[in-house]
């Protein structure tokens, strides 16, 4: 809620001064300066944070309010290398955030566009995110949410860095660092909706029932978009992950460079949550953790256990294990052991099977649909239609000038072939009518889009 005029002009007075109609610059980066300089500021303002070194020890929010939150920088000014450690490059300007808190930014946004850029965050903690994009709980269904960019961060450290949660809270990440030495998930899109709970049993609130009642929308606004962006790591482990996700998630990659996290998602068989819904991955360059500018050796790197979507055109390099590879598909709710063992909570804790009463039968397929299983669309539980996933065009580089194809990989390790076939739940070929979404993203440019809406025209866009 904007503040009376009278409580702005004393907290200007003590915190932050107004440098134009539409700036409000903090008097430092402390938690407590930008806190105020964010609450003094009005729809469509620039709330700015000078440079500096400074620790937060809580959040700072927003509040359905338009603004764009702009430090100094990030410091990283060079060209990075996907062989190169982005530390070492980082000795620019920067508005350099060290964050002892479960979280740095919470966004509360529900209908007002929202903007995080050019700030560098510290941070080693998988409690919450560094950057939180919540919808009020009253609206999470709300189809005309506006866009939210997060664009030019440093983010550093072994930590979840951005996670968002709202059925219709969709955005871009654009032209940021994501640098996370030994590895954990460091994104999480999760897409909710209206009186969905997170952790229930009972099939008829399962989170994502609601958005995997909206048609599919490929190449459209309708997606969480992560774009020229940069990820590195410095080690394998299983955990590691550029984005985890599941709840009815529409995300899409493109035009990144990726050295050692995967790009995974769920399926119905984590959190008590239906599963990711669509995935579109293209026009990336993806490197193994240990790429030393000729070799390097990775176990998977696309990693997908749900939904329906496109992939294509991405450049691997390296070598890839031969029991997962560079795209790898997998049917968790195929392996009694994976079920039994706690890894789908009810009530998807079930094998796959058209007993189950949450799968779909469907006439000619030797198979089940399992509940969001690769090549699975739209539909309420048990009544799934499918929609199969298309791959065309990725190729494997090794050192830097073969193009040997990728094609998906499935599942060996149990009978996941079963549900999971070529050309039936995917296909490797170019999906018919696609196209993709404009690029950049309409939000980096403050272009106008149907959903979410463009960023205020009053906003300069750096």
């Amino acid at each position: 809620m904007l503040a009376r005029m009278t409580t702005v002009f004393l907290i200007l007075a003590s915190f932050s001064r107004v440098t134009s109609a539409a700036t409000v610059t903090a008097s430092s980066c402390s938690q407590t300066a930008v806190q105020a300089a964010i609450d003094s500021a009005t729809d469509g303002s620039i709330v700015s944070v000078p440079a500096g070194s400074c620790t937060w020890s809580a959040p700072v929010t927003i509040d359905n309010k338009n603004i764009t939150l702009q430090g100094a920088g990030h410091g990283c000014d060079s060209v990075l290398t996907p062989n190169g450690h982005p530390p070492s490059a980082c000795t620019g300007t920067s508005t350099n955030i060290t964050v002892t808190s479960p979280t740095a930014i919470d966004v509360w946004d529900d209908s007002k566009p929202v903007r995080v850029t050019a700030f560098r965050f510290n941070r080693n903690s998988l409690d919450d995110a560094t950057i939180w994009v919540n919808k009020h709980s009253s609206a999470l269904s709300d189809k005309n949410a506006a866009g939210w960019r997060i664009d030019h961060v440093y983010f550093n450290g072994n930590a979840r860095h951005v996670s968002v949660n709202g059925a219709r809270n969709f955005g871009v990440v654009d032209h940021s660092l994501f640098y996370v030495p030994n590895g954990t998930q460091i994104m999480l899109f999760w897409a909710r909706g209206a009186n969905e709970l997170d952790g229930t049993s009972t099939l008829s609130q399962l989170s994502g029932n609601v958005a995997h009642s909206d048609p599919i929308s490929l190449g459209s606004a309708d997606a969480f978009y992560v774009e020229d962006s940069e990820f590195y790591t410095n080690v394998w482990q299983g955990s590691q992950n550029i984005s985890d996700g599941t709840a009815g998630q529409r995300v899409v990659y493109r035009h990144n460079v990726v050295r050692g996290p995967m790009i995974e998602n769920h399926g119905a068989c984590s959190g008590r949550a239906r599963g990711s819904y669509t995935f579109e991955i293209y026009d990336n360059d993806i490197y193994p953790y240990d790429w030393n500018g000729t070799s390097g050796y990775q176990w998977s790197s696309v990693r997908l256990r749900g939904g329906t979507g496109v992939i294509y055109n991405n450049r691997f390099y390296g070598t890839w294990d031969s029991g997962a590879g560079e795209i790898y598909f997998d049917n968790q709710r195929s392996e009694p052991s994976t079920v039994a063992g706690g890894e789908c909570g009810a009530p998807v804790n079930s094998v796959c099977s058209a007993s189950s009463g949450i799968d779909t039968s469907i006439g000619g397929r030797s198979a089940p649909l399992c509940l969001d299983q690769i090549g699975a669309g739209p539909g309420a539980i048990g009544a799934q239609a499918a929609s199969p996933t298309y791959v065309w065009n990725n190729v494997n580089k090794g050192s830097g000038s073969a193009n040997d194809a990728v094609t998906p990989r499935v599942d060996t390790t149990a009978d996941d072939s079963t549900f999971i076939q070529a050309n039936r739940d995917f296909f490797n070929s170019q999906k018919p009518g696609y196209t993709a979404y404009a690029y950049p993203h309409p939000l980096t440019s403050g272009s106008q889009t149907t959903r979410p809406p463009a960023t205020p025209t009053n906003l300069q866009i750096r």
